[in-house]
């Protein structure tokens, strides 16, 4: 068997990284392959692709490779198999690498398929939809039927031949591929990595501290001033990051398709700290949250925030190649380019927050003139627990940032409304941004909060259908767990509950799928896309909370995955005694939602990377150290309990390997993972994860009938 490798052109047409493999002959309907250890050289054309690491798996965990390789500065690599079979199915992992044509870092990329029998493939293009096919083996579907369905996703008839679902999107005679690569890549569910090297940071960030004191009085202010932030930083071979911030000092992990970043006054003795923490999507593009402490290291006061952001290659990029990717990525034009966008308030001083939704056409992108051109747009906010009026907002100016000469993969947009302006910012390729709001009077930031962004038109990956009946499966993490006894917080939210079923009208109110909303007897739910966002609010005075009465004001914002899988945070109304604003401490939360009409029943076994860091804590002290990265490799229950084995090294500390239990989903709650066991060095672990989400809940005790520590979340990406 003659294996031949290629990676193909990503930003003038695809903006994705397409990895070949053929020449995989067959005799009599089996593959020949070469003898254990034999040499397999390729080539990528056109050099589109250097430094990918490639690796073969014959199962679908990916825990038994059968070859690996890594393209060079030209996209050239060596394969060696180890099997003297070629294994049917043939999964493939593509991780790292820099595109040539835009010098950004490539996506992490999955691909499985036949090598032999009817559905043999002569030619291997590892591309977003083979990406998409792997998602859906691994959550639980046959090949067969993953592929039929990745087919009627993305409008296609085949998987081979002209236009089909393994061809290669370059080629001219498949020149309806692409959107439908598009139509993947624009659901923001497309995971990245950074390889080693040396990076420009740059991000847009939003603080609590902001509200009622930052003035913004036009994009260029926001993009200028103290709310851009920059840096510069080395990702060695290992995901390790140092580098510095001004006249701060950064160190780190990169762990698969997720990101924590320290960033300290002084590295001996520091006496604030900031904690990143965030997912990365294309072309370095990422989102997420960060914590500040100040007064270290007594008693330390804490501040949050959000971010989005950017890194970029040192070594520089193709600005033009940048450009095609960032223009095909959102198709510009009126209908084209519309994107579903639905907006919760997060830090809105002593204001009631909101949710707004609603749609806006990307118009027009100019990279090189640092601009993109969105429409007006109406925004319909919720009243409490139903939908509200609509605000028309004015669409004033689009800015593709840049550090000097550098395009940074950020976008801001800026919206006029009576009497104040909305600046939305957001990074390429991820749904999560963040947004402010700044009144004329007085000037300064009187709201933040998350906007999530995704294309109309994209598939969306939300697993709700007008008219059918649903399982839904949640586990939380909340301020009150540290200091409770395990048995306690488990029962409090991070044994996984059944929240269901539920069923779903056969319409909406204000639009069907991906842009509606249902007023349920108590709470208002706006769909949009692969957003969820819940408002429980009766009186509308966000005044009242479960903990000190019967009523629950609360406002959930939840993301949805290919799966099934869902995950956000929750904030509650009201105060409890000391006094305490629940705002200020929200519950984060994960879950998974499945068709009980559907005959797969969720399942998954592999090795995932594994990012976890402290949001509540019993004690801060050690807080500057308080974040562990590793892999966790699951192997799935099948009637009877399975088993999880951690590795892990604290940022600090040393490596340790810790053997968990994993829990049989109860029935009627499904496609939710509750993994437990002592840990190595002392103490007790908890985790609940959904399959196929980016994100998993953790918990730690003393022991197993202990007191718990802390609580947080962790990244949990292939």
């Amino acid at each position: 068997m003659n294996i031949r490798q290629r990676l193909w052109p990503k930003l003038a047409l695809l903006g994705v990284a397409i990895v070949a493999i053929s020449g995989l002959s067959s005799c009599g309907g089996s593959a020949s392959a070469p003898a254990p250890n034999a040499a397999i050289a390729g080539a990528v054309v056109d050099g589109r692709v250097s430094g990918a690491t490639l690796t073969l798996y014959s199962d679908q965990a990916m825990t038994v490779q059968v070859g690996s390789g890594t393209t060079d500065a030209a996209g050239a690599f060596n394969i060696t198999l180890t099997v003297a079979t070629a294994p049917d199915p043939v999964y493939i992992k593509a991780v790292g690498g820099t595109d040539i044509d835009t010098g950004m870092p490539a996506p992490t990329m999955l691909f499985v398929g036949n090598t032999t029998g009817a559905n043999a493939l002569a030619t291997f293009n590892i591309t977003p939809l083979t990406n998409d096919v792997f998602t859906r083996v691994a959550n639980g579907s046959a090949l067969t039927t993953a592929q039929t369905n990745a087919q009627a996703a993305f409008g296609l008839a085949a998987n081979t031949g002209a236009n089909g679902l393994y061809e290669d999107p370059s080629l001219a005679g498949n020149a309806g591929l692409p959107a439908a690569v598009f139509k993947k890549l624009t659901a923001g569910t497309v995971g990245g990595t950074v390889a080693a090297g040396t990076y420009k940071m740059f991000a847009i960030i939003a603080s609590e501290s902001d509200i009622g004191v930052t003035a913004i009085a036009n994009t260029a202010a926001l993009t200028g001033g103290a709310n851009f932030v920059s840096g510069n930083i080395v990702v060695a071979a290992n995901g390790d990051i140092t580098g510095t911030a001004g006249a701060n000092f950064i160190t780190g992990k990169v762990a698969g398709s997720s990101v924590v970043l320290n960033i300290v006054d002084n590295v001996g003795a520091p006496t604030t700290l900031t904690r990143v923490v965030g997912n990365l999507g294309l072309n370095g593009s990422m989102s997420g949250n960060f914590s500040d402490l100040t007064g270290l290291p007594g008693a330390p006061v804490m501040k949050k925030g959000l971010f989005v952001g950017s890194l970029i290659p040192a070594a520089g990029i193709n600005a033009a190649g940048l450009a095609t990717f960032v223009s095909n990525f959102y198709t510009p034009g009126v209908g084209t380019g519309t994107m579903n966008i639905v907006a919760r308030d997060i830090f809105s001083g002593a204001a009631i927050p909101r949710v707004n939704w609603g749609q806006a056409d990307v118009t027009a992108v100019n990279v090189g003139a640092g601009t993109v051109t969105m429409s007006n747009m109406t925004m319909r906010q919720d009243a409490g627990s139903v939908a509200g009026g609509v605000n028309a907002f004015t669409f004033a100016a689009g800015t593709y940032v840049f550090s000097g000469a550098v395009p940074t993969n950020l976008l801001v947009f800026e919206y006029t409304i009576a009497g104040a302006k909305l600046y939305i910012v957001t990074s390429v390729g991820l749904r999560r941004g963040i947004y402010f709001v700044v009144p004329t009077v007085p000037g300064t930031i009187q709201a933040i909060g998350e906007s999530y962004m995704s294309k109309q038109n994209s598939v969306a990956p939300n697993p709700f259908a007008l008219g059918i009946t649903a399982d839904i499966t949640v586990g939380s993490i909340h301020a009150g767990m540290p200091g409770a006894t395990r048995a306690t917080a488990l029962t409090q939210g991070l044994t996984p509950q059944v929240a269901g079923p539920m069923t779903l009208p056969g319409a909406l109110t204000g639009g069907t799928m991906g842009n509606g909303y249902l007023n349920a007897p108590t709470e208002l739910m706006v769909f949009q896309g692969s957003m969820l966002a819940m408002k429980m609010d009766a009186n509308n005075n966000f005044a009242e909370n479960s903990l000190t009465g019967a009523v629950d004001d609360h406002l959930r914002l939840v993301e949805f995955f290919e799966s099934g899988a869902m995950q956000g945070e929750e904030i509650q109304g009201g105060t409890i005694p000391g006094p305490v604003t629940l705002r200020d401490f929200p519950s984060t939360f994960v879950g998974f939602v499945h068709d009980q009409a559907s005959a797969v029943t969720p399942s998954f076994s592999g090795t995932l990377n594994f990012l976890a860091r402290t949001v509540y804590a019993s004690n801060y002290a050690s807080f500057a150290t308080a974040y562990t990265t590793g892999t966790l490799t699951i192997t799935a229950p099948a009637g009877a309990a399975g088993t999880a084995t951690l590795v892990a090294t604290p940022a600090g500390g040393a490596v340790a390997t810790s053997t968990l239990t994993v829990d049989v989903p109860a029935a009627g709650a499904p496609g939710v993972y509750h993994m437990s066991g002592a840990l190595t060095g002392g103490g007790y672990i908890d985790i609940t994860w959904p399959i196929g989400g980016t994100k998993a809940l953790y918990m730690i005790s003393s022991a197993v009938n202990g007191v718990v520590s802390e609580v947080g979340e962790a990244y949990m990406t292939r």
